[in-house]
């Protein structure tokens, strides 16, 4: 067996453990401490410096990697798309399997981080579905209204149903990794709820603070919308997985889409 698909496999298989590692961390709390990714990144580095010294013609398509790697990374941080957990777990994947030893059968490039990525957004489309899914069975079930008593616009209900669902008031006091997707606006002696798709950063203790007091007042009952969190480094674990094993899943689906129509 060749020392350099050693070298690669030792790579892969090192960045599978802490895929692994850090997706049970995202589970449990939803923080992957930066030691994760800094303990292991040492090793990957030599493993893949060590490819490099063994066969000097990687090097270009190795740094055609890294920089994609860098720029999903940057339009992680700049679109809000991800966490800077998520551009760090693309990072790790970069310097550990830069490119594949042999592509697998859905790979048209040989970039490992870019299938991963592309793999993991395939994963994460199928939210909305299982969102609105859920959102048909409470209603059918329920017979309650979606948005009764709530201000929003109607492109604003309709993405609440892709991003979100509805519980009980009461729980958010004991839910963990649930969002509110609504607030409260005192206005002429009375509240108003309104829809939000997304609270601001570090004001949902206060949104929740504020709906709690307001149902223990009677003023708020029954369900509200909220949205949970969503561990997406087990989607770029699940992604990587894919990525090696069969290539790039999304860019599969899009060439054989317009193939059909072409």
């Amino acid at each position: 067996m060749p020392l350099n698909f050693l070298l690669w496999l030792s790579g892969a298989s090192l960045c599978a453990v802490v895929l692994a590692i850090a997706s049970a961390l995202d589970l449990r709390s939803r923080e992957v401490p930066d030691r994760v990714w800094l303990i292991p990144a040492p090793a990957a580095t030599l493993l893949t410096a060590a490819q490099i010294l063994l066969e000097p013609a990687m090097l270009v398509d190795v740094l055609i990697s890294l920089a994609i790697s860098a720029l999903i990374g940057v339009a992680i941080y700049f679109t809000g798309l991800m966490g800077g957990a998520d551009a760090k777990a693309i990072a790790f994947i970069a310097i550990s399997v830069p490119i594949y030893w042999q592509k697998p059968m859905l790979a048209f490039y040989p970039f490992v981080p870019l299938a991963s990525f592309c793999n993991a957004i395939l994963m994460a489309s199928l939210i909305p579905i299982a969102m609105l899914a859920r959102n048909v069975a409470w209603r059918l079930r329920t017979g309650e209204s979606f948005f009764e008593g709530l201000e929003a616009g109607p492109l604003t209900k309709a993405l609440a149903l892709l991003v979100g669902y509805k519980v009980r008031v009461e729980e958010l006091s004991k839910a963990r990794f649930l969002f509110p997707m609504e607030d409260l606006v005192a206005e002429d002696g009375s509240l108003r709820r309104k829809l939000v798709l997304f609270v601001k950063v570090g004001r949902e203790e206060e949104v929740v603070r504020r709906l709690l007091e307001a149902a223990g007042e009677g003023a708020v009952s029954g369900f509200i919308w909220v949205s949970p969190g969503i561990p997406l480094i087990c989607f770029i674990a699940l992604g990587y997985v894919l990525a090696i094993l069969l290539g790039d899943i999304l860019s599969f689906l899009i060439f054989a889409g317009l193939s059909t129509l072409l």
